[in-house]
């Protein structure tokens, strides 16, 4: 990685995606997820707008800011929810083609008061991303939530 700007091995994000349907675990097969990534305001920065399509109506979308914490060393990312919500993602490990999080939501919806949550994005190649969600409670070890693969479209 890149000393000046760790997030340059992550340039080949910037674009637009879209969730390949049969990849879905956690959403119901005709849900198309949009993913427009851009360096915003500058290119520390990675601005994620997304979006969830299903039957052609507009589902759910948020926005999410990806960044490289200098102090900390670490990968962040802050995402808000059209829900309400917040998540705030702070990388436990990382490679050249993973990168892995904690997360903290702030205001988690009802009935997820209680439950943690970590999240990975992997490079699959220059075309294609995989974002996978684990979710534990308390006193249990983390399970797949859900998983999408992204192919780029422009």
């Amino acid at each position: 990685m890149s000393i000046d700007n760790p997030l340059s091995t992550w340039k080949f994000l910037l674009g637009k995606w879209e969730s390949v349907p049969e990849s879905h675990i956690g959403d119901p097969p005709d849900t198309i997820n949009k993913v427009k990534i851009t360096e915003y305001p500058n290119d520390k920065y990675f601005m994620l707008k997304s979006e969830g399509w299903r039957d052609g109506v507009l589902t759910s979308n948020g926005l999410a800011v990806m960044y490289y914490d200098y102090s900390q060393q670490k990968f962040k990312m802050k995402a808000f929810f059209e829900y309400g919500f917040v998540n705030n993602y702070t990388e436990y490990e990382s490679s050249d083609r993973e990168i892995k999080f904690e997360t903290e939501t702030e205001s988690p919806p009802k009935g997820f008061e209680s439950t943690r949550f970590r999240q990975y994005l992997r490079k699959e190649s220059d075309t294609r991303f995989t974002i996978t969600l684990d979710t534990a409670t308390k006193n249990e070890d983390f399970k797949k939530f859900y998983e999408s693969t992204y192919e780029k479209t422009h």
